[in-house]
């Protein structure tokens, strides 16, 4: 017996009718499993026993086995600017029906970045639930968006950040993108990691003359303004180089080709964050370009900087940005210009001089235990935690169902 279009509508329906209670939701428009950022909150409300999921868009087609949370998955790494657009907004659509219709017990909605939170503060207006804007990045500058659209998309996440109950940015410096915010619903969560990954000091080359210089990057494959061309062109170029490039983006299909063509190209894959981190550990150099073309990168506050102190590895990083500049400043890498000559040269550096490399990373670790190894349990572990039970302490988003999780949340 063929089915009828009125029995498929009943299978969607009863596809997000789920009544499982999940105080919080967070919304990702793109591959969730190897958000790190979001891995920290995920980790920190688990040590709370808070409940949580996660919807997001599987944008690579990798199809993440990942049973416990609602997947959207339509690829979407080559097309033009207007298929994008057209699959944002069904992914939008996905994650409104699956908030509306099957998680009727959620009482904060997370969003990262305007590409969802739209989505979320519909939902927060249509159940009254509380709704937490994370901003990752400026969505128009991180674009290169200018004239009409960028005005309209910065209207856009003005409306957000007045409408969300708390507003979370990477970095103090990042103020100065948005409109004022509020001082009693803003957060400052830098991009510092947490994990068990024991550490290794970085080992001395002079030991092993012929052993190459391994060099990692871990991240999105950017198409444009991170420099992975021209990263994949100087190790081609330097014999005594091997890089490992662990992630997923659109520049995947030039990194394959890069690949075939020198065997010293390792591409790895899309990768966990802790999976990340131990094929980092094993290289000498992290890299983490972040070039002037794009304007946001003025603004960077990214994961690879802080990874270079947790993992005692230098930093190949830009000139001019904030991490560039820190780098300089506690002597910890190398901050070239946004050319390949500028990688050549600090690679060629590197190679020849293993004690300073050494040493760098030394500089490196000692910065992460001095600033950075309690960050967690200070800031994710206790003020994200408390701040959401406070939301949901506020009227109007509390029912006695949840009395039990804000207390838990409250007493962090």
């Amino acid at each position: 017996m063929v089915k009828g279009f009125d029995g498929h509508i009943a299978d969607a329906y009863r596809a997000v009718m789920v009544d499982t209670a999940y105080p919080v939701i967070f919304l990702r428009a793109c591959e969730a499993p190897i958000d790190a950022k979001l891995g920290r909150y995920q980790r920190a409300l688990k040590q709370a026993g808070i409940d949580h999921e996660t919807i997001y868009w599987d944008r690579s087609g990798q199809t993440w086995k990942d049973g416990s949370n609602p997947v959207f998955r339509l690829r979407s790494l080559e097309d033009s600017a207007t298929v994008v657009l057209l699959k944002l907004l069904c992914f939008n659509l996905f994650a409104l029906m699956r908030l509306l219709l099957g998680l009727r017990e959620f009482r904060i909605i997370h969003a990262i970045d305007l590409d969802s939170a739209v989505c979320a503060m519909l939902a927060s207006k249509l159940t009254g639930r509380r709704f937490v804007f994370d901003i990752y990045d400026s969505f128009s500058e991180s674009r290169g968006l200018s004239g009409k659209p960028k005005q309209f998309v910065d209207w856009l996440e003005a409306l957000v950040i007045r409408q969300a109950d708390m507003v979370i940015i990477a970095d103090n410096c990042r103020l100065r993108q948005h409109p004022p915010i509020e001082a009693s619903k803003l957060l400052v969560i830098e991009n510092i990691p947490e994990t068990e990954i024991q550490f290794l000091p970085l080992s001395a080359r002079e030991k092993d003359a012929n052993r190459a210089l391994k060099v990692g990057y871990l991240g999105t494959l950017e198409s444009k303004h991170r420099g992975l061309e021209n990263l994949c062109a100087s190790a081609a170029k330097l014999g005594f180089v091997e890089l490992y490039i662990a992630g997923a983006g659109a520049l995947e299909p030039d990194i394959r080709n890069w690949t075939a063509s020198c065997p010293r190209i390792k591409f790895l894959g899309p990768q966990s964050h802790q999976d990340g981190l131990k094929i980092m550990q094993q290289c000498d150099i992290i890299a983490g370009l972040y070039y002037h073309s794009q304007p946001n990168h003025a603004y960077a506050a990214p994961n690879k900087y802080f990874e270079h102190l947790l993992l005692g590895r230098p930093l190949l990083t830009s000139k001019g940005t904030p991490p560039g500049d820190k780098v300089d400043a506690y002597n910890s890498g190398w901050a070239i210009d946004d050319c390949a000559i500028g990688i050549l040269e600090a690679l060629t550096k590197a190679y020849c001089d293993p004690q300073l490399c050494q040493q760098m990373g030394a500089n490196a670790r000692r910065l992460w235990e001095e600033k950075f190894a309690t960050y967690f349990e200070r800031v994710y572990a206790t003020e994200y935690v408390g701040r959401l039970g406070k939301l949901i302490e506020k009227p109007n988003a509390r029912s006695s169902h949840d009395e039990n999780s804000a207390n838990k949340m409250a007493s962090r």
